[in-house]
């Protein structure tokens, strides 16, 4: 019999086989899976964003000012994740996010120590981009504006 878990350490795992051992890479849903995320707000021009800001899934940014920028945890604190949670254990790991830009300034996501940023790292005014924080190497991480 198969059985899911839903932990804060591993997220959703599915457990299954005769003894019991976690089933990788092999989680079949049918229908629709609603996903409900928190979000955090920075109402600053300039904005660093945390781990746990990842963690959670959507970021409102609020820029005024002229341009504005948000700058990546280091690729340290990305792949460690957030008390454990959401790390990047492997090579190839990856944890996605949602930026919304909802201020009336251009906002450009910049890199933190060992991270490259890929992509269009321009985020305009009143629109929004996914960031996909993919681990590349034990030591640095690559974040995809998509």
């Amino acid at each position: 019999m198969v059985k899911v878990v839903v932990s804060d350490n591993k997220g959703l795992v599915q457990y299954g086989g005769q003894n019991g051992s976690a089933v990788e890479n092999n989680l079949n849903i049918r229908g629709r899976m609603m996903q409900k995320m928190t979000h955090a707000d920075a109402d600053a021009r300039n904005h660093t964003l945390t781990v746990a800001q990842i963690k959670d899934g959507i970021l409102v940014h609020t820029s005024v000012t002229g341009a504005g920028t948000l700058t990546t945890p280091t690729a340290a604190q990305i792949i460690a994740g957030d008390s454990g949670t959401g790390a990047l254990e492997k090579n190839g790991d990856c944890i996605i996010m949602y930026y919304i830009n909802d201020g009336n300034q251009t906002v450009t996501v910049t890199a933190g120590a060992n991270v490259t940023v890929l992509g269009d790292p321009d985020v305009a005014t009143l629109t929004g981009a996914t960031l996909i924080f993919r681990r590349h190497s034990s030591t640095t991480v690559r974040c995809f504006v998509v």
